[in-house]
C-alpha cells in the first residue's frame, strides 16, 4: 500500500524548473534524511570518478529529493544549498574524515512509503534509478523524469504546490547568501545550514556552550562561526567540524559575534572591544574561562584571524591618542566603524565600501590606518593561497605594505608572519598545525593550576595521563 505517514497531505512545493532526485540510503537513512544531507566522495578507493556521485553537482536549491531505503521510497525532502566542497558528515557516512567530498544541505518535508515496486511501474525502465529489465541501479543519486516523479507524488497522496520561478544557475551556495531577507530560498539556505552546523557540535561536545560552559537544551544553543564565513579558505568551509562553536543565546552568541569576546592562542577566553554596564559585568564573568570548542583542529582557526584584525584594532586606538590626544569618540568617523574596519574587504556590500571610505576621509589625514588595514586585507589573502609559489608572492606583497605603513602594530604583524613561515607553509600545503601539541600543553597547565601544584612527581605524571586517557576516550 502506498501511503503518507501523517493524516494530512503535505504539500510538495514545485516551480517550472524543480528538478528531481532519486537517492539510494541503506542503513543510514535513519540519520541523513532528518540530518539533511547529501553527500559522496568526490572519488573512488581506487581514485576513478563515480558517475552516481558526481551527479551531486547539479543539485540546485529548491530541487525534490525521493529518499529511497529498501524496500520504498521512504522520505521526501527539498534541496536547501547549493553542492559545496566538504569533508564527510559526523552519522550516517563510513568515510574516513579527512574524505574530500561533495556536500547539500537539504530540508526533510515528509516522511512517506511508496514501495519500490509501485514505483518502478512509474519510472520509465532504463533511466534514472531503474535499469532495463526494470530492476535497481547500483548507485547513490539518480536524476528522475519530472512528469514520473509527479505521478509518484500524487501517487503517495500528496499535494502539489507552487514552488516559485526557480533558476537553477542563479542560486547559491550555503557559505554565500545573495538576494533581499525575504527570499525564499535564501532563508531556506541559513536556517538548514544554521541547523546543519549546530547537529555538529551537539553530536561532538553535547549541548553546553563553548564559552560559559552552562548546559542547556538544544534550541537555545546556534552554531557560532569561530572565523567569519566571509574569510575562510575552501579547505576551512569544509572542515565544518572544526570551524563554528556552540554558543547560547544567553548573551555568549551576541558578545563573540560583536567582538566583544576573544579566544587566545591557548584557548582562554579574552575580552576584545571593551563593554559598559552590565556587559561589562558579563564579560568579568567570562573572562580567563578556558573554550570548550579550543583544540588542535580548531585553534588556527581563532588565532590567524585575530592576529591582522587586533593590529587593526591597535593601530586605530594609538593614532588617536597620537592625532588627537585622546581615546575615540562616537563623533569619530574610525570609532563609530571599528568593526567595519575589521570586516572581510571581499564581502562589503557598496553601501558598506562607500562608508569605509568616508572614514578614511573623515578620519584618517595621515593614510596610516588605511595602510594597516591594506596589510590585514594582504595577511587574508596570503592564508587562503593553496601553494607555496602563491605563498611566497603573497609575502613579498605582504612585506611591501608593512614598510609602506610604516606602523608598530604592522611590523610586529609580519615579524610574527616570519617567525611562523615555516608553520604556514605546512598549513598552507598540508593543513597540519601543532595545535595538538599546545593543545595538551594548555592541559597540563590547567591541570597543575586546578591542583595548586604537586609534590610527588609520579602523582603529577599520573593526573596528567589518567585526565589524557580521559580526554581521548570522550
Amino acid at each position: 500500500m502506498t501511503s503518507s505517514t501523517k493524516d494530512t497531505r503535505p504539500t510538495v512545493p514545485v516551480g517550472p524548473a524543480t528538478n528531481f532526485w532519486w537517492a539510494f540510503q541503506s542503513q543510514n537513512f535513519g540519520h541523513v534524511y532528518f540530518d539533511g544531507t547529501l553527500w559522496a566522495p568526490l572519488k573512488g578507493a581506487g581514485g576513478q570518478r563515480v558517475a552516481s556521485w558526481e551527479i551531486l553537482h547539479d543539485v540546485r536549491p529548491g530541487d525534490v529529493v525521493l529518499n529511497f531505503k529498501s524496500p520504498a521510497v521512504q522520505g521526501i525532502s527539498l534541496v536547501a544549498t547549493l553542492p559545496t566542497p566538504s569533508y564527510p558528515p559526523l552519522r550516517g557516512y563510513k568515510e574516513p574524515p579527512d574524505t574530500n567530498g561533495i556536500l547539500v544541505l537539504t530540508d526533510p518535508l515528509c516522511e512517506v512509503r511508496i514501495p519500490r515496486e509501485d514505483a518502478y511501474r512509474i519510472l520509465p525502465p532504463g533511466r534514472g534509478p531503474v535499469t532495463a529489465k526494470g530492476s535497481s541501479n547500483n548507485g547513490y543519486e539518480y536524476s528522475v523524469d519530472r512528469d514520473a516523479a509527479l505521478k509518484l507524488l500524487h501517487h503517495a497522496g500528496l499535494e502539489i504546490g507552487n514552488g516559485g520561478d526557480k533558476k537553477p544557475d542563479g542560486a547559491w551556495p550555503s557559505e554565500q547568501y545573495l538576494g533581499g531577507p525575504s527570499d525564499t530560498l535564501t532563508l531556506a539556505a541559513v536556517r538548514t545550514e544554521q541547523r546543519y552546523l549546530r547537529n555538529q557540535q551537539l553530536q561532538l561536545h553535547g549541548s553546553s556552550c563553548s564559552l560559559c560552559r552552562h548546559s542547556y537544551p538544544d534550541e537555545f544553543l546556534v552554531a557560532a562561526h569561530i572565523k567569519p564565513r566571509s574569510q575562510c579558505s575552501e579547505r576551512e568551509r569544509m572542515d565544518t567540524r572544526n570551524v563554528s562553536m556552540l554558543a547560547c543565546l544567553f548573551g555568549c552568541d551576541a558578545l563573540f559575534e560583536r567582538g566583544y569576546l576573544i579566544v587566545g592562542t591557548d584557548g582562554t577566553i579574552g575580552v576584545g572591544k571593551p563593554g559598559h554596564g552590565q556587559v561589562r559585568d558579563h564579560l568579568g564573568y567570562l573572562f580567563g574561562r578556558s573554550c570548550l570548542a579550543h583544540d588542535e583542529r580548531s585553534r588556527d582557526y581563532f588565532h590567524l584571524v585575530s592576529l591582522a584584525n587586533q593590529a587593526v584594532t591597535e593601530a586605530r586606538q594609538n593614532l588617536c591618542q597620537q592625532v588627537k590626544c585622546r581615546r575615540g569618540r562616537a563623533i569619530d568617523k574610525a570609532w563609530a566603524h571599528r568593526m567595519l574596519l575589521l570586516r572581510a574587504g571581499d564581502t562589503l556590500t557598496d553601501n558598506a565600501a562607500r562608508r569605509l571610505a568616508e572614514v578614511f576621509t573623515a578620519d584618517d589625514a595621515t593614510g596610516k590606518l588605511q595602510a594597516v588595514r591594506k596589510v590585514k586585507e594582504q595577511l587574508r589573502i596570503l592564508l587562503r593561497t593553496s601553494s607555496l609559489a602563491d605563498a611566497a608572492l603573497a609575502k613579498e606583497e605582504l612585506k611591501a605594505l608593512v614598510e609602506a605603513s610604516g606602523r608598530p602594530e604592522t611590523n610586529k604583524l609580519y615579524r610574527t608572519v616570519c617567525r611562523w613561515w615555516n608553520e604556514i607553509e605546512v598549513l598552507i600545503v598540508t593543513g597540519a598545525t601543532t595545535g595538538k601539541v599546545e593543545a595538551n600543553n594548555t592541559g597540563i597547565k590547567h591541570i597543575k593550576r586546578t591542583a595548586r601544584g604537586y609534590r610527588n612527581p609520579a602523582n603529577y605524571k599520573s593526573i596528567i595521563l589518567m585526565r589524557s586517557a580521559v580526554r581521548t576516550a570522550a
